[in-house]
């Protein structure tokens, strides 16, 4: 037991790292946490902590140091494309060290996702629909009903503060370089413009919403992403959003049925810095779709603009696989996890405004079933009772090693 030692680099903003370092260590287990910046230090400090006051040249050599002399085992992070953390798990991985990332699950609401060697385009996840229905049978069905809720008042709470604090890094840690590609504090007052926008117009998307739940409007849904999101960064072959918006009207434009409508979907944690109703509407007059592509932006939930739609278009967003989950045809611009044969739709974007074809039911069955019993936790990261439920989960599976599909491929 006292061998493994578990190292926590950056993870959510929030409590949540710190209680799971805490009950590894209350069954003596050793851990250790390493902070990049102040927000880092500010959701955990104390006993076992190392503050990394270095440049990021010399981040390299720190961290290979810091795995050798601790004996660290096992090293938990969120975001594996972060550039601390890549060059982290590539000196773990030439080490025998194993490492397990984290994030909001693929499946939502009320799960965490946890995997060996990283999530999404780094997810050991079997590509063949046959492969998961054989491991699924021998797995226990799982009631994927919600049963925990996550606070997105907490979620912000916590971002600003995370981000209002990079404001002090140039004295706490004055060689910190971050990861995200916009200026932190740039987002707020563009969130709350956004959000008055959004407070005026409220009843009439509502309305207009209603009537795709209704099924009264013939339509396909495009679930946009965040551009700054790793999905998107990473992931997929897409400089910003509007190539795969370009892509997406140009196509429907050229190939759908003049019956058909498409409604683009912004996400919900847009900060509005982007113009994007603007940006559609533009691409709508290009292509001389006006009349037939809509944009909307808060007030909804994507269950009801996929319940009755024709099909839904996404780059790699997880609202594909809650799409299946509601019998929506999906096609994807990259390769998310859920992409595959028997689940997806495998022809190109131009062929899928005229040949949608319901998914498989029971293999998107399986492959949620699949998914939840191997590489999830149920939890949430900001709101109880679902976060301690989150934090007991967790720490089992770390405990055990259960992490990934070692045990099963």
């Amino acid at each position: 037991m006292d061998q493994l030692h578990f190292l926590f680099l950056q993870g959510m903003q929030g409590a949540f790292f710190k209680r799971v370092g805490d009950a590894l260590e209350s069954r003596r287990y050793r851990v250790s946490r390493i902070n990049l910046c102040l927000g880092d230090w500010i959701y955990w400090h104390g006993r076992n902590t190392f503050n990394f006051h270095g440049h990021f040249s010399e981040w390299q050599n720190y961290i290979d140091d810091f795995f050798s002399k601790n004996k660290i085992t096992d090293l938990v992070l969120v975001g594996e494309q972060r550039r601390y953390h890549k060059i982290a798990i590539e000196i773990a991985r030439t080490k025998g060290i194993r490492v397990i990332a984290t994030d909001f699950g693929y499946v939502r609401p009320d799960w965490i996702a946890l995997e060996l060697n990283g999530l999404n385009g780094q997810s050991q996840i079997p590509k063949d629909i046959q492969t998961i229905n054989h491991l699924n049978s021998t797995l226990p069905v799982i009631d994927v009903t919600t049963k925990f809720s996550d606070s997105q008042v907490n979620r912000i709470f916590h971002d600003i503060i995370y981000s209002m604090s990079t404001a002090l890094d140039f004295i706490f840690f004055p060689h910190y370089t971050y990861n995200d590609i916009r200026p932190s504090l740039k987002r707020y007052p563009y969130s709350f413009l956004k959000w008055a926008k959004l407070l005026i117009n409220y009843k009439k998307t509502k309305d207009f919403v209603a009537r795709l739940a209704s099924g009264r409007l013939n339509h396909f849904t495009f679930a946009m992403q965040l551009e700054h999101d790793y999905q998107m960064i990473s992931y997929s072959d897409y400089d910003d959003l509007l190539e795969p918006l370009e892509e997406v009207v140009q196509s429907f434009a050229l190939y759908s049925t003049r019956d058909t409508h498409l409604v683009i979907k912004n996400h919900p944690g847009d900060f509005g810095i982007r113009n994007l109703k603007s940006e559609v509407s533009l691409l709508a007059q290009k292509f001389n779709v006006e009349q037939r592509v809509h944009f909307i932006d808060g007030g909804t939930s994507l269950d009801l603009c996929v319940q009755n739609a024709r099909g839904l278009v996404t780059v790699n967003s997880t609202s594909g696989l809650r799409a299946l989950q509601l019998g929506c045809p999906v096609k994807t611009l990259a390769s998310p996890v859920y992409d595959m044969p028997g689940l997806t739709h495998q022809g190109t974007l131009d062929s899928f405004w005229r040949n949608t074809g319901k998914p498989d039911s029971e293999n998107v069955s399986a492959f949620i079933n699949f998914i939840l019993n191997k590489l999830h936790v149920r939890g949430v990261f900001f709101k109880e009772p679902g976060m301690s439920n989150g934090v007991n989960e967790f720490t089992e599976k770390l405990a055990s090693q259960t992490v990934g599909l070692d045990d099963v491929t």
